[in-house]
């Protein structure tokens, strides 16, 4: 079972540790990989999996609620911690809240699952994504950013990949070839870009660090234990929310609360350990989970 979980976590994470080396020697500016990779390889991943006549969004409801109830239920367990410690909970809690779905999440998905979870991952990715820019982007700016949701490719890919679905429409197989090719070109591009992201955090605020990293996959684990004797999801979506409730922060997170002012070292800090420990956590959580996969 172990070299199993080698085999899924290492190339994950080996990808990771190249950008980040990379980033420590030649200081690479990453900002235009980066919005090539969120504005054209992600969307081009979002769409050619949802625009597939073997793709029923019905089918997922569950699995969004289920994962809804993580995001929210993981935020819950954490205030009373932010209201101890004296932390912003504006800072404090969406990093917990909002994980690494597209970084982490897809990559090592696929690794562990194969095709049959792409599904399931690109949708926990894209209702992550539209919660953090409606509900996160409320609490690290105190502003409602639904009027600028729709100007997001990842949702503009969306809704043009359940046009062509809904509508029986073809995509022609030459432009499909190429828009899947763009797709997968995504998934190490989102691994070395947060190599070279985790290479530029701030590392001073250990104690938020630690206990922002641990909490974040320990609360989401504990809400996917509450839940799952009332889930009657397929295999592969528990797979997928298993996996799901224990990624680390999202990069996203840091991102934002720079931008807004919100206390972004100690976000980075939480960012940068919980990504660091998610090597372990992951490892822990494969090797519970793919005995039952297979």
């Amino acid at each position: 079972m172990w070299p199993q979980v080698f085999n899924i976590v290492f190339p994950v994470f080996s990808i990771v540790a190249t950008g980040f080396g990379y980033a420590l020697l030649r200081r690479p500016d990453m900002d235009a990989a980066q919005r090539i990779t969120m504005s054209i390889l992600i969307p081009a991943l979002i769409f050619h999996v949802i625009s597939q006549q073997s793709f029923d969004l019905a089918n997922y409801q569950g699995l969004g609620v289920a994962a809804l109830a993580i995001v929210l239920g993981s935020g819950l367990l954490s205030w009373p911690l932010a209201r101890y410690f004296g932390y912003d909970w504006r800072s404090f809690l969406p990093p917990i809240m909002f994980t690494n779905t597209g970084n982490m999440g897809l990559p090592v998905a696929l690794l562990a699952f194969g095709q049959q979870v792409l599904g399931a991952a690109v949708v926990v990715f894209i209702l992550t994504n539209l919660l953090n820019f409606t509900l996160g982007l409320w609490m690290y700016s105190g502003k409602y950013g639904f009027a600028d949701l729709f100007k997001s490719p990842v949702v503009v890919a969306m809704v043009a990949g359940l046009v062509v679905n809904l509508g029986g429409f073809q995509v022609p197989l030459a432009l499909d070839t190429g828009i899947n090719m763009l797709g997968q070109a995504s998934v190490p591009m989102l691994l070395f870009g947060l190599g070279v992201r985790l290479a530029k955090a701030n590392l001073q605020q250990l104690r938020v660090g630690l206990l922002g990293g641990l909490l974040c996959p320990l609360s989401g684990l504990l809400v996917f234990l509450l839940i799952r004797p009332w889930l009657t999801l397929p295999a592969p979506q528990i797979q997928e929310l298993a996996l799901f409730s224990v990624l680390p922060p999202a990069v996203l997170n840091f991102i934002m609360a720079e931008h807004y002012r919100r206390d972004p070292e100690h976000v980075a800090a939480v960012v940068m350990f919980g990504n660091v420990s998610a090597v372990i956590i992951l490892s822990l959580m494969l090797a519970w989970i793919l005995p039952i996969a297979s």
